[in-house]
C-alpha cells in the first residue's frame, strides 16, 4: 500500500514538472480574466477529487478485507484516515457513485480479480425496481391523461 502511494506520488511529481516545464500562461478570454480563475479552480477541483478516489481504492483494498488486525508496524495515520473517512457522507459519495462510474467506463483496462473489491452503481444492478414509478410498469405514466 506504501508501495503503491509511493509510485502514485512520484508519477504526480514527474508529471507536474514536465507540464510546468512546458506551461507557458494563455488567457482564454482577454477581457474576463476571472473566467480564467474560475475554471482552473473546477479544474482544481476535479484533481482533487481524482486523489481522493485513488487513496479510497488503494485504503479500501486493504482496509475492507474482513479479519485484518491493526499490526502494530503499520503506519498509524493510514488506518485513523481510512477511520475517518468511512464515517463521511463524502467518501459514501465516492464508493457508491463516484468509483463504481468511473469503474464503469473503464472498466476495459481493469483486471476481472479487482471487480468484486468495486460495487456496482446501484443504478445498474439486476433486481426489483426502485423508485416514485417502481411496479408501474413500463409506460405507466405519474399522472393518468387529462388530469392536470
Amino acid at each position: 500500500m506504501v508501495g503503491f502511494g509511493n509510485d502514485l506520488h512520484g508519477i504526480d511529481d514527474r508529471v507536474a514538472l514536465v507540464v510546468q516545464g512546458f506551461y507557458k500562461p494563455q488567457p482564454l478570454f482577454q477581457r474576463a480574466r476571472f473566467a480564467d480563475e474560475i475554471i482552473g479552480a473546477v479544474l482544481g477541483l476535479v484533481e482533487a477529487g481524482i486523489i481522493f478516489g485513488a487513496v479510497l481504492i488503494i485504503l479500501d483494498s486493504f482496509f475492507r478485507i474482513p479479519g485484518v488486525p491493526t499490526n502494530p508496524a503499520e503506519l498509524p495515520f493510514l488506518r485513523e484516515f481510512w477511520a475517518d473517512s468511512t464515517a463521511r457522507k463524502f467518501a459514501d459519495v465516492f464508493r457508491h457513485t463516484v468509483i463504481p462510474d468511473f469503474f464503469l467506463l473503464t472498466g476495459l483496462f481493469v483486471p476481472d480479480r479487482t471487480r468484486p473489491s468495486t460495487p456496482a452503481p446501484e443504478r445498474l444492478r439486476p433486481g426489483p425496481p426502485v423508485g416514485p414509478d417502481a411496479g408501474r410498469g413500463p409506460g405507466a405514466h405519474r399522472h393518468p391523461p387529462g388530469s392536470r
